[in-house]
């Protein structure tokens, strides 16, 4: 007969308790969304089968510097969850160029067999600033119909950005990376000497406007022609048949000096084609130009009046009238004459220091309100309209000129160091004004101020 042991029931007990527990929580944790903690303040990572995840649609992984790619961040909701709002951490696209397109309609989708509701949250055509293995900006959302209402977000994307295959051809730039169109046209075919020709460039392309650039404009015949520095005179972009699509305008002007009949160069763009990895070279036709002589009054010939008339007319008498002598000035008059042209002088030079006053208080109101809105601006865009305009009236460096002009004017007109960091300055403000739209911070602000301040030549 066997022997009863306590102690052996008491661990036996405890043993299939264990494993009970054990095997419920396994349980519990399959049940439970396939999420894992980064940490406590960040957003968990969510995927299938869970009731709510995100996905972003990359159309590829590896792309050139400066080519334009659709992403496409979605949300998913389980179909049986209704109707779900909820809020967003949208990303922030601080190492790319992005333009914000428009996002379809949700629509009904199965994913590992479990039927879904796909929401586009949001379309972007990003280009990269710079060559490297680039993460895409990560979107969150927050569940609202957990009790703990979590922030969730996807599986982090890198992208590979490579340059353009070397040697480049000449005149080639980093922006001109995608499909271009160029149209050329002229504002007139003949001209007078002294009077100007315009080129009117239009580059339409699937690559970010600021970016793109010209091969430069160069004459053989300088004597011909006065040259005038290229000039971006806008840009545009937009969605069209849902892609990209980016125009810009550019104006070449020339003065002619001398007549003739001359043929310009044609205008030229070297750009890299990312489907066929071929360089290639875009041309307009050359242009021909008739300068003629300037059109001036000629007087007429003695010889060549016709007299006919004067032969057959009737001769007619004429009366000698006497010409009265002129009277004497008046005393009064040569008395007055003086004070009138004196208190006209008076008057004109008070008006012009009234005027010069005004003019300069206008100049010091426009100066203060452009400052107040360099520092107290909501968005990047119109601390660099307040900035270029600051420029232009403090400095007379143009709103309106190319990129290559603007960075000229600022090393003639500053120091070399206060020169660098404006140029740094002005990057930062593009950055942001394609990006986050994020104004500068103060100590920009503060730094951005003490240049303007300090630069030799300028007049607060």
């Amino acid at each position: 007969m066997k022997r009863y042991n306590p102690a052996a029931s008491i661990i036996s007990i405890f043993l299939v308790i264990g494993v009970s527990v054990g095997i419920c929580a396994n349980q519990a944790a399959a049940q439970q969304p396939a999420r894992d903690a980064r940490d406590d303040s960040g957003p968990r990572l969510a995927a299938p089968p869970d009731d709510m995840f995100i996905d972003i649609q990359v159309p590829a992984h590896q792309v050139y510097l400066g080519q334009t790619m659709r992403i496409e961040y979605d949300v998913y909701v389980a179909s049986g969850k209704g109707q779900v709002f909820y809020d967003a951490r949208e990303p922030e696209f601080s190492k790319w160029y992005a333009f914000e397109g428009t996002a379809a309609q949700p629509s009904q989708t199965s994913v590992n067999g479990k039927s879904y509701t796909k929401e586009p949250y949001a379309v972007y055509y990003i280009s990269a600033y710079a060559p490297g293995k680039i993460p895409l900006p990560a979107l969150s959302v927050q569940i609202p119909y957990l009790e703990d209402k979590p922030w969730i977000t996807h599986q982090p994307r890198i992208i590979e950005v490579i340059p353009p295959p070397d040697p480049a051809p000449n005149g080639f730039a980093p922006g001109n990376i995608g499909h271009f169109k160029l149209d050329v046209q002229t504002t007139d075919s003949s001209i007078q000497i002294g009077q100007t020709i315009d080129i009117l460039i239009q580059i339409t392309a699937d690559a970010p406007a600021p970016q793109i650039q010209l091969v430069p404009y160069e004459i053989a015949d300088t004597d011909a022609f006065r040259l005038y520095p290229m000039v971006r005179d806008k840009i545009a972009e937009d969605i069209h048949l849902n892609q990209f699509r980016s125009i810009t305008s550019f104006r070449i002007r020339l003065l002619a000096l001398h007549s003739g009949n001359y043929t310009l160069p044609p205008v030229q763009i070297v750009t890299f084609d990312p489907s066929t990895h071929q360089y290639k070279t875009l041309a307009s036709n050359p242009i021909p130009v008739q300068v003629i002589p300037a059109i001036h009054a000629f007087t007429t010939e003695q010889s060549q009046i016709h007299t006919s008339r004067m032969d057959k007319a009737e001769p007619r008498s004429i009366t000698l009238r006497k010409t009265p002598h002129p009277k004497p000035l008046s005393l009064w008059l040569l008395l007055i004459a003086p004070i009138l042209f004196a208190g006209a002088f008076i008057g004109i030079a008070c008006h012009r220091r009234h005027q010069q006053r005004r003019d300069s208080q206008q100049r010091g109101d426009r100066i203060r309100d452009l400052s107040q809105t360099l520092a107290h601006a909501e968005t990047a865009d119109k601390q660099l309209v307040a900035l270029r305009s600051l420029l232009d009236i403090r400095y007379g460096i143009g709103r309106n000129l190319a990129a290559s002009e603007l960075n000229s004017e600022i090393d003639n007109r500053f120091s070399p160091e206060d020169a660098e960091l404006l140029h740094q300055k002005l990057t930062k403000l593009h950055t942001l004004s394609y990006s986050t739209h994020d104004p500068l911070g103060a100590d920009d602000i503060q730094e951005l101020t003490r240049i303007l301040d300090n630069a030799a030549g300028g007049n607060a």
